[in-house]
């Protein structure tokens, strides 16, 4: 990554230059000799430790005992390197793992080097984080690293867990006598938070160390737990060295003396019972009280207010810790008069959805008792209001049904994601979906088209592109099936944001008016639930259809610019891992949406001007969806207008037409032929003349006499109305029409 020139023209340092210079690591410290087949055929040479990553982050090699750490990523053996994000990018994960690969072990160039040379190493420190672990070693400390303080496991043959076996066998290499698991200075700190289980934080501190006591009992080596002092400013060993230079000896010393010092605090385990080292968190029982002990020691910020501890609600005084209402309480609600309980409903696919469940005021008392009623929180009335990037719960004491989704935008790569868009979008119409993913992820309430995209072939990415929406917005989409959008009862769709049709063949007018109806709409809507009464919502969804049955999947009268419909092609490469992928990158496709400016304006109620999302395959559903006789009309006309290419005008009465039309179908009337042309087609017939008139049948039988002499009433058919660029194009061979949006020829 080149650096950036600052205002003065000087080279602005990157982040991972500032920490390695804040930390004293210098360039021939951070160099590891290995290899690694995959990129120089085992050939051993110097990688860096800690490189500048993408977005001013920083890379963090990882090297075992026995060479690179690699991991397998799409059938490919991959390096294991974790990433440092830079604490003033966006990127709200402090670090990131490779996607799918387990957690590692961080080993030091120094510590590596003693293994190899089977060099003795009297205590090993192990600690949370690479930085501490390399900054420990180059001041004296044998030190290795874990990516979290749980992540000092690995499984045996039998599926168990155990010590990692990398710890195990450096123990035995380097005939270690003592191991310290050092932990920072706030693992006896708890931040009062409302509705926050204070709890599990100490408690998690607690099962780590107990784990790793537990894990390493069999070992014949002295295990200490031990925590840099709570009393001092900094938290971790790199930030203790580094606030004291000068002083790096005299920490080391007094970290390997393995006493209570100045600068840490130790616990020696007898691997005996877990009591001491739970009393030491603070979270072990007193006779009056399961949490008497952890409130005296949080006395200062607990004291007067009520606070969840292990599930429970408590309140504490000088005399005693009262206990209030089961944690359980804050998945119920009291709205309007009626309480109800957030729950997650298994699907048929095997996931979970929310729902809320009507609950009796007495069956919660029988459940928590009177006092959790309390604690209940109260709402006006239920409200669905979609938003992601500023996402409210509670909404002018309402309660928002509209789910939170699961993903933070963060910056990376998405380019999968933009491959497939382009690739079921078209070159000519890729802004157009763009905008459409942008607007529903930003401006949920804003009315867009119907999309529709359809293909004879499978494989094409269709359903994929469905599933990644609903993927992105979680409980708020939906994926329906022909019958349920057929069905009276609407409740479990109707406040979704988005409802994606798999398999859509939909021929009924009555689905075609209820869906552009609420397409467009922007008041309420009836939600009609089984067993229940009627009432109005807000609606903001949008359709997505996906089809196999090309032109003829849904009924869309003639005119009607709602919908988009886009033809896809066969994807010529299948990549097995593709899917995995896209999901992987949709945080760096959601800050790629909000970095991204909108190409189109506003112009219309579905938003964008129609030509945004015209394509010809609209135009084979409104002859789909014609009328039978006004179909067979205009598929003679058009055919006429074909077989004389030069001719401009046609003239047929409509005795001439019904004659021509009956042959094919003995159901047509020539009332009906009058009424389709006045209603559907808005002509009116001439005045009565002398005309000609084409015979079709005896110019496809080629006769020289198809020009017949009539009188009446004829009505004039003109080229440009009949047959425009679209329906030359939909006459063609169907190799020859473009796909995925093509370029419009009109």
């Amino acid at each position: 990554m080149e650096k950036v020139p600052d205002n003065q023209g000087n080279t602005e340092k990157s982040y991972c230059e500032i920490r390695l210079s804040e930390l004293g690591i210098s360039p021939e410290q951070n160099k590891i000799i290995t290899s690694f087949e995959c990129f120089d055929d085992c050939i051993q040479r110097p990688y860096n430790v800690f490189k500048i990553g993408e977005h001013d982050s920083i890379e963090i090699l990882f090297v075992g005992l026995d060479g690179m750490k690699t991991y397998m990523r799409k059938g490919k053996e991959m390096p294991y390197i974790r990433v440092r994000s830079n604490p003033e990018s966006e990127n709200t994960n402090k670090y990131k793992t490779p996607f799918g690969a387990k957690s590692e072990v961080f080993f030091p160039p120094i510590i590596l080097e003693k293994y190899k040379s089977v060099e003795e190493i009297n205590t090993l420190v192990i600690t949370e984080g690479e930085f501490k672990a390399m900054k420990g070693s180059i001041h004296g400390i044998d030190c290795i690293g874990l990516s979290g303080i749980h992540n000092f496991t690995s499984e045996d043959r039998y599926g168990n867990k155990v010590l990692n076996s990398e710890i195990v066998e450096l123990i035995k290499v380097c005939k270690i006598k003592n191991v310290i698991l050092l932990l920072d200075n706030d693992c006896l700190t708890v931040k009062y938070e409302e509705n926050k289980d204070l709890w599990k934080r100490p408690n998690s501190f607690f099962s780590a160390v107990n784990n790793f006591r537990e894990r390493t009992k069999k070992l014949d080596i002295d295990v200490y737990f031990a925590h840099i002092c709570t009393d001092l400013a900094t938290k971790g060993l790199d930030d203790l060295m580094v606030a004291n230079p000068g002083n790096e000896s005299e920490i080391r010393d007094c970290l390997l003396s393995r006493k209570n010092t100045d600068y840490f605090s130790f616990l020696k385990f007898d691997f005996g019972s877990s009591d001491k080292l739970r009393s030491y968190f603070k979270i072990n029982e007193s006779k009056d009280s399961p949490c008497r002990n952890f409130y005296e020691f949080y006395k200062e910020i607990l004291e007067g207010k009520e606070f969840l501890y292990n599930g429970v609600f408590y309140k504490g005084n000088e005399s005693e810790v009262e206990e209030i209402a089961s944690g359980e309480i804050l998945n119920y609600c009291r709205v309007g008069d009626h309480y109800y309980k957030t729950v997650k409903r298994p699907t048929k696919d095997g996931k979970f959805e929310v729902d809320f469940i009507r609950r009796d005021k007495t069956t919660i008392t029988d459940d928590l008792g009177r006092k959790a009623l309390k604690k209940i929180a109260k709402y006006e009335d239920f409200t669905c209001f979609p938003s992601h990037i500023d996402y409210k719960q509670s909404i002018n004491g309402f309660y928002n049904k509209y789910q939170k989704i699961n993903f933070t935008p963060e910056k990376g790569n998405c380019d999968n994601i933009l491959k497939l868009i382009r690739h079921i979008f078209g070159d000519a119409h890729y802004d157009f979906a763009l905008d459409y993913c942008k607007l529903l992820y930003e401006k949920p309430h804003k009315n867009l088209p119907i999309l529709l995209m359809e293909s004879e072939e499978r494989n094409t990415g269709k359903s994929t592109f469905g599933q990644l929406l609903i993927t992105i917005f979680g409980d708020n989409a939906i994926k329906l099936g022909n019958s349920d959008l057929q069905n009276d009862f609407n409740s479990f769709w109707i406040q979704k944001l988005l409802m994606v049709v798999d398999e859509t063949s939909l021929e009924k007018a009555g689905i075609e008016q209820m869906v552009k109806r609420l397409s467009t709409e922007k008041g309420k809507v009836v939600l009609n639930e089984k067993g229940k009464a009627q009432h109005s919502v807000n609606f903001f969804g949008k359709f997505i259809f996906i089809t196999n049955e090309v032109g003829k999947a849904l009924r869309i009268s003639k005119g009607e610019i709602r919908y988009a419909v886009f033809r896809v092609s066969e994807l010529k490469e299948i990549d097995p891992y593709f899917e995995e992928n896209i999901n992987d990158e949709i945080p760096a496709f959601l800050q790629y949406l909000i970095e991204r400016t909108l190409t189109h304006k506003e112009r219309s109620r579905m938003y964008f001007d129609f030509s945004a999302y015209e394509t010809p395959y609209l135009h084979q559903y409104f002859e789909f969806s014609k009328p039978s006789v006004a179909k067979a009309i205009s598929s003679h006309i058009q055919e006429c207008f074909l077989s004389l290419p030069d001719t401009d005008e046609l003239l047929f009465s409509a005795k001439d037409l019904y004659d021509c039309l009956k042959k094919q179908d003995s159901r047509i009337a020539e009332k009906d032929i009058r009424e389709k042309l006045k209603t559907y087609y808005k002509i009116e017939p001439l005045s009565s003349q002398r005309y000609d008139m084409f015979d079709l049948e005896l110019f496809q039988y080629d006769s020289t006499d198809y020009i017949k002499k009539r009188n009446g009433r004829a009505y004039l058919f003109e080229r440009a109305k009949w047959v425009s660029a679209t329906t030359a194009l939909l006459t063609t061979k169907k190799e020859e029409m473009p796909k995925s949006g093509g370029v419009l020829p009109f």
